[in-house]
């Protein structure tokens, strides 16, 4: 059993982070902070942290935050295959837990066409289950596993960058508009 450390000093160093904008510490630059700060066998476990839920959690909070994104990944298995006449079955992990609510929140995002901002509605939901977690880690271990964790979602979104996708676009384009006119000149 982990004895329940305080980190006040460098949980409250860490900068803010914000979904969807930019990360003002990478995780590298976190994992350093952790290394001058923890334990070898702690920094391991803030390490191993991850968005995905792998089915082993090395920390009560890693197991809250797993327990949680496994039914919330169910649900949007649920969600997408409803009306297809698909069985979800084959996609779907053990639960160890119920969220009640969770369900009308993701057709809410669901309810949004365009799908980068449904993606961001939906990790908005995340961003809000490690609010609620945060509540009860203020300065211990598991407000570093919670600051992981929303550091590898902020990550996700910094590195989208609007002219980066436009480019992206404009070459996806070309690329179609030039294989259609190698059609239209072979007929």
């Amino acid at each position: 059993m982990v004895a329940l450390t305080s980190y006040y000093y460098f949980v409250s160093s860490l900068p803010m982070l914000r979904l969807g904008e930019s990360v003002p510490i990478s995780s590298e630059e976190y994992l350093d902070g952790c290394r001058s700060q923890l334990s070898t066998e702690l920094i391991e476990t803030i390490e191993q942290v991850a968005l995905v839920p792998d089915g082993t959690p090395r920390s009560a909070t890693e197991k809250q935050w797993q327990d949680w994104e496994t039914y919330f990944r169910n649900a949007l298995v649920r969600h997408r295959v409803e009306g297809t006449g698909k069985k979800p079955d084959q996609w779907l992990r053990k639960e160890t837990d119920v969220f009640p609510g969770l369900e009308t929140r993701i057709e809410e995002a669901y309810a949004t066409e365009n799908p980068a901002s449904r993606q961001f509605a939906l990790d908005e939901i995340r961003w809000e289950k490690l609010d609620d977690l945060s509540i009860y880690h203020p300065y211990d271990l598991g407000a570093l596993v919670i600051y992981r964790l929303r550091l590898l979602l902020a990550e996700e979104w910094s590195v989208l960058d609007t002219d980066t996708g436009y480019d992206q676009l404009e070459n996806i384009l070309t690329d179609v508009e030039e294989q259609a006119n190698n059609v239209r000149n072979a007929v």
